[in-house]
């Protein structure tokens, strides 16, 4: 049942354009190295005309299990996803039950109010989705995106843009952590940052 509702969602996003051209995640014909050449082809573009660029990196923590199931659920209808559909999938995803196992010590089950179901079918399809509509909030920027590999570029042509970059980030990197209600990954190991690239090839590193 789970891969006849995923060709159905796969065929209706795709046909309808609805799923962010820059997302190389659980994609027909994209993959991580689609995704890399579109981001070395932005930034040699500009460096070509001697231009800084910042890049955002943002990796997530934890990220299939923190995706708000209330939210998820929402995003549907903004697909244009409504009816028998949406009610399956909300029964999907809802009343699922969780527990933590430790050695020999079982937690008690508890209600799991947010995640998809790893290892699922629909879970990778269902993430994107979710992560698309939160990327939005931060739509004036460039960006690449694999799945919730997040990668945010932007232009400092000017002086002034380039002294003001570090608070632009940490805001646009907020704003997305905000709408999505997921945690980046701590600085160690260093993961998240803003790397700013300039024509010497020599790129300057701040770990967030």
């Amino acid at each position: 049942m789970e891969r006849v509702i995923v060709e159905k969602l796969n065929s209706h996003l795709e046909l309808n354009n609805l799923i962010l051209d820059h997302q190389h995640g659980f994609r027909k014909n994209r993959s991580t190295v689609s995704q890399l050449v579109l981001i070395h082809d932005y930034i040699q573009s500009a460096l070509d005309r001697g231009i800084p660029i910042d890049i955002i990196l943002i990796d997530l923590l934890k990220a299939f299990n923190r995706i708000s199931l209330r939210k998820l659920i929402h995003c549907l209808e903004v697909y244009g996803i409504k009816g028998q559909l949406k009610n399956w999938l909300s029964a999907y995803l809802n009343d699922r039950k969780i527990a933590v196992k430790v050695a020999y010590t079982l937690s008690t089950w508890t209600d799991a109010t947010s995640g998809v179901p790893q290892g699922s079918v629909l879970g990778p399809v269902l993430f994107i989705m979710y992560i698309d509509i939160c990327i939005n909030a931060i739509s004036q920027t460039d960006f690449g995106l694999y799945a919730d590999d997040t990668k945010l570029l932007g232009e400092a042509s000017e002086i002034q843009k380039q002294l003001e970059h570090p608070d632009r980030e940490a805001r646009r990197m907020a704003t997305f952590t905000k709408c999505s209600k997921m945690l980046c990954r701590p600085s160690w190991p260093p993961k998240s940052g803003v790397l700013i690239q300039n024509e010497r090839n020599r790129p300057d590193k701040i770990y967030l």
